[in-house]
């Protein structure tokens, strides 16, 4: 996935992230700002009716996500789940991704791709 979006961000100068140094840096850093990804490669059963679990957003991220936001940066959270993609910005993420149900993920989310990300159209919302 982080390949796949750097590509796409290639006009706005997006690399990987790896921070062993300030756990909870996000896994993406373009000239307008940061994005965490997330994936999973399917639904659960019950993912209409109940949250949707993502183990391995730590609290860390959630934090860094806040304090970014509060900061006046532009931070965002990208979730993948099968052929859908969602885009959060970061203070809607860290206070509700991985504590709500799938309808409600699309809901909040600032942008909603159910058959794959539209490169114009998310580039649009970053900048």
């Amino acid at each position: 996935m982080r390949r796949r979006l750097i590509l796409k961000l290639k006009s706005l100068h997006a690399i990987a992230v790896e921070n062993p140094i300030h756990p909870g840096t996000p896994d993406v850093n373009y000239s307008g700002g940061w994005i965490e990804l997330k994936w999973m490669k399917k639904w659960k059963d019950n993912a209409d009716k109940s949250a949707v679990l993502i183990h391995h957003f730590t609290e860390q991220q959630k934090r860094w996500l806040r304090k970014r936001t509060e900061a006046g940066g532009k931070v965002f959270l990208m979730l993948q789940v099968g052929s859908e993609y969602f885009l959060f910005k970061g203070d809607v993420a860290a206070a509700h991704v991985g504590r709500i149900p799938r309808g409600k993920l699309i809901e909040l989310s600032y942008k909603y791709w159910p058959k794959g990300v539209n490169q114009k159209e998310l580039i649009e919302c970053l900048v």
